[in-house]
């Protein structure tokens, strides 16, 4: 089993199995084993859960910049891809 992926790599395939993707699927693409997911799961989790904590306060903090409009800041979708 392939088991060289970069961080990034792993938090993307931990938040697409967290959306609902298939487990076994998502195994054969990024070429590991259930357990490794597993694993991966339990290191990795608090990492996935700051990074999108970091995210909602950098959005938060653009609405008190000065010169921003709440309304554009509003329209800024928080997607799993910007993450």
């Amino acid at each position: 089993m392939h088991t060289s992926l970069k961080e990034k790599q792993i938090i993307a395939m931990l938040r697409q199995a967290d959306a609902g993707a298939s487990i076994p699927r998502l195994c054969a693409k990024y070429g590991v084993s259930k357990a490794m997911l597993d694993r991966w799961r339990a290191q990795y989790s608090n990492a996935v859960a700051r990074q999108k904590t970091l995210r909602v306060k950098d959005l938060e903090g653009m609405l008190h910049e000065p010169g921003r409009h709440p309304v554009a800041v509003a329209d800024m979708r928080v997607t799993e891809a910007d993450t």
